[in-house]
């Protein structure tokens, strides 16, 4: 009885989706906060360079609580999306993108940045900014 034996190049799989290059993390973020206004802000030269992937936009997250509403200090805050800077909609000869919001008295704000993409895909969040008010 003849032995058939295929070759074959190896282990086959479906096809994969094409690398994109991950966007810089947010960094370098200035925080001020005059009277009850916080603002946020960052540069934006690390996402203009024509080596690197240009972002769609920014998402700021924000997680407040009222200082006797913090039942577990350890765990990690519910971030809800407080807004959505497209990145179009900053001109080009402004050197950072700028967020501001409003702070109420007695509560433990967070922030994050994070850079995302066409598809809505995020990159690189910033580290996490604490205000207490």
């Amino acid at each position: 009885m003849p032995v058939l034996m295929a070759a074959a190049c190896g282990k086959k799989g479906p096809p994969l989706p094409p690398l994109r290059e991950d966007l810089p993390a947010v960094a370098d973020v200035d925080v001020r906060v005059e009277g009850d206004v916080l603002t946020l802000s960052w540069p934006l030269e690390p996402y203009r360079s024509a080596s690197r992937v240009r972002p769609a936009g920014f998402r700021v997250y924000r997680a407040a609580q009222e200082h006797g509403d913090i039942a577990c200090p350890e765990c990690p805050p519910w971030f809800q999306m407080a807004a959505d800077i497209s990145f179009d909609a900053i001109a080009d000869a402004r050197p950072s993108a700028v967020y501001t919001q409003k702070l109420e008295t007695g509560y433990q704000y967070r922030f994050r940045v994070i850079p995302y993409m066409d598809d809505g895909a995020e990159d690189g969040p910033s580290d996490i900014i604490t205000i207490d008010r």
